[in-house]
């Protein structure tokens, strides 16, 4: 007839040392679960990345001067919820991969929290300072000869015009309508390049921004590791001395009561 409390006594031993025997290895999931929560966080940066410079470029395509200055306020901003973001998110996916390792070795699941990213500052380029009205005049030769076409049917030298003589009133109607155009012209000239100009500032906003988060990412995943294994360490230390207190209580009938204690010493 079998022995069914010997039976469960050997069951009872053999999953104690199984739990006992999945104690060690904590540390390397831990940084294994930190490597992987960081090549999904970068896949993140990447894509806000790329979505913030779209944004930026398609905002400088709509903006009039007045809202581009004030781009770099905004810019900061904006990156600085992006990491915010990609941290809280990198959170999310690591902090229940933690508690999972601690609660699969019977460990409180607080000591796989350790996720507490800080505050991020993010370095915006300054931008460039905006082109003056005459530098901009100065680079453009074919704006000069856009301002003397009305000056073409006007006299030289004294002369009458081809199209039939003019006197003073003429001259100066044309020079002043030189003169509009010319300003006309390095106004919109003016527009251009400094769009142009913040265009050339994007690519170091998105640079910092890649920075900023490859740098955030490698600090809080550095600091969670620490954190969650020093908090394991000594929980997996108890935990073993627990099961083991375990085992030695463990006794099978009478005639039994002597071998647990001899097989307990051997393993």
């Amino acid at each position: 007839m079998p022995d069914r409390y010997a039976d469960a006594v050997r069951m009872a031993r053999a999953e104690l040392r199984a739990r006992r025997l999945a104690l060690p290895g904590h540390a390397a999931e831990v940084r294994a679960a930190c490597s992987l929560a960081r090549v999904a966080a970068a896949a993140r940066s990447a894509t806000a990345v790329a979505a913030l410079s779209a944004e930026l470029f398609g905002y400088l395509d709509r903006a009039g001067r007045a809202d581009r200055a004030l781009l770099p306020r905004h810019a900061a901003a904006a990156a600085e919820r992006i990491v915010a973001d990609v941290l809280d998110r990198a959170g999310q996916g690591l902090v229940p991969e933690l508690r999972r390792i601690a609660s699969a070795r019977g460990l409180p699941t607080s000591a796989g929290e350790g996720w507490v990213p800080g505050p991020v500052h993010v370095l915006i380029p300054p931008a460039p300072p905006p082109p003056g009205l005459w530098q901009t005049a100065a680079t453009g030769g074919a704006l000069w000869r856009t301002a003397l076409l009305p000056l073409a049917g006007l006299p030289v030298v004294g002369l009458p015009a081809v199209a039939g003589g003019a006197g003073p009133p003429a001259v100066w109607a044309g020079a002043a309508a030189g003169v509009v155009t010319l300003v006309a012209a390095v106004l919109g000239r003016r527009g251009a390049a400094d769009r142009e100009r913040w265009r050339r500032w994007v690519p170091g906003v998105t640079a910092s921004l890649r920075a900023a988060l490859d740098s955030a990412l490698l600090t809080a995943l550095l600091h969670t590791e620490r954190q969650v294994v020093a908090a394991l360490d000594p929980a997996v230390v108890r935990r073993a001395g627990e099961i083991d207190a375990q085992l030695r209580g463990l006794t099978g009938p009478p005639g039994e009561r002597a071998a647990p204690a001899r097989e307990e010493q051997h393993t």
